[in-house]
């Protein structure tokens, strides 16, 4: 039992670490997913402001 608790545990830390290595080219969509939200956050200032400010976004308040 205790064999199988222990290769279950050292498999998913495996996974873990492979799934945390980042990759080529992974900051491309971290850009533009960055840039979309920054859209959306602008958008929604106009209706509220102060939460807009809260987040970050300059120029409300």
């Amino acid at each position: 039992m205790f064999k199988q608790l222990l290769a279950a545990g050292l498999l998913a830390a495996s996974f873990s670490t492979m799934a945390a290595a980042p990759g080529k080219g992974d900051g491309d969509w971290v850009e533009r997913s960055n840039q979309i939200a920054h859209e959306v956050l602008e958008s929604q200032a106009k209706f509220a402001p102060e939460f807009a400010s809260q987040v970050g976004v300059t120029g409300f308040d």
